[in-house]
């Protein structure tokens, strides 16, 4: 977690959705040789996508509008994603440490939901959170 924290850190918002473009471009090729993408490579992107961008623990559901998502392998009791007030662990499965320090959350997680559009998700973040470290000037 600590390497992708520097190199997103590093990044212009500007670099880090080349970055995204790029990796999803290297997916779909993989996926039209290999058939099925494995999980692995989108959870990369999911996870940039909370770390680069001030994403709260907590937000309304239509900032979840473009995924399925990575919850926790045991749900609540009731068996519902979890919320609170009305709102829904955006963060997740990032959680923020009461230092501010970022860290990936313990347990395990499994995939549901529908398909999961990291860079449409990267734009949504860019427009209601904008840049954890502020956006930089490129070099």
């Amino acid at each position: 977690m600590d390497v992708l924290i520097n190199i997103a850190r590093n990044l212009t918002t500007d670099q880090c959705r080349e970055l995204v473009e790029k990796d999803m471009a290297l997916i779909e090729q993989v996926r039209r040789v290999n058939g099925p993408v494995y999980l692995n490579e989108l959870s990369k992107l999911f996870i940039l996508n909370r770390v680069y961008f001030k994403v709260p623990e907590w937000d309304a559901p239509e900032a979840m509008r473009y995924r399925g998502g990575w919850l926790p392998a045991a749900p609540s009791k009731d068996g519902k994603y979890p919320s609170k007030e009305g709102k829904y662990g955006i963060l997740f499965p990032v959680e923020m440490e009461s230092d501010g320090t970022l860290k990936l959350s313990h347990g395990g997680y499994s995939y549901y939901g529908g398909g999961y559009f990291p860079l449409k998700e990267f734009n949504l973040f860019q427009e209601r959170y904008g840049a954890r470290w502020g956006d930089k000037l490129k070099p």
